[in-house]
């Protein structure tokens, strides 16, 4: 009996003994944290940063070099359309003055041929003048009351009614002559003030052969 106890004595020791063996193995295994390993974690955190804050810094340049060059075709549109409406002014400004200009021509053309109707009616209106002063002198030299005195005092009457009828013609024609004259005076008036607000445009006068009247107008193109 005393053997017995004896043996499970040892035997509780040796399971005890083996216990802290394995334990102690156990510690021994576990990984340890070394200097070098403890750097590398501390150093990962702020690498990862700084690649989000690089790809972030080069989002936005994108995204401002877009917004710029969004900007750059904006003004691009809006001075082609600027420049679009500023020739469009200046072609409708150019047909404007050609429309004043053959109006300005009509109006001379008119004012010359009454110019020369009146000129006529005037060298006849002369021409009756001599005659009538001529049948004036026979009737003179007529006996009173013959035939041929009456049928030239007649004849007088009929010059005399010509003669009036011509000086109201030439009066008529004199009239209109000052009034066609006065029209292409102020036509001529447009055309400078048009001249002038193409050349303040920035634009040229482009009709071939076209004569500048306004003394402020430059030509670049057409000289007159």
């Amino acid at each position: 009996m005393k053997n017995a106890v004896i043996f499970m004595g040892v035997a509780f020791l040796a399971a005890f003994a083996a216990w802290l063996i394995i334990g102690y193995g156990a510690q021994e295994q576990a990984p340890v944290e070394t200097e070098s390993e403890t750097v590398v974690a501390t150093e990962v955190l702020p690498t990862q940063a700084s690649a989000e804050e690089l790809a972030a810094a080069e989002q936005r340049v994108l995204e401002e070099r877009a917004k710029a060059e969004e900007a750059a075709r904006l003004a691009e549109l809006a001075n082609a359309r600027i420049d679009a409406e500023r020739k469009a002014r200046i072609d409708e400004l150019n047909e404007r003055l050609a429309r004043e200009e053959r109006a300005r021509e009509n109006a001379e053309r008119a004012a010359e041929n009454m110019r020369i109707k009146m000129e006529r009616l005037q060298a006849e209106r002369e021409k009756m003048k001599t005659e009538e002063a001529q049948l004036a002198k026979r009737a003179a030299e007529a006996e009173q009351d013959s035939q041929a005195t009456q049928a030239l005092l007649r004849e007088m009457e009929r010059r005399q009614a010509e003669m009036e009828k011509r000086n109201a013609e030439i009066e008529m024609l004199a009239q209109k002559t000052e009034a066609l004259e006065a029209q292409s005076a102020s036509i001529k008036q447009r055309q400078i003030q048009i001249e002038e607000t193409i050349q303040a445009e920035g634009g040229e006068i482009t009709i071939p052969g076209y004569k500048i009247w306004s003394p402020n107008y430059r030509p670049t193109r057409f000289s007159d």
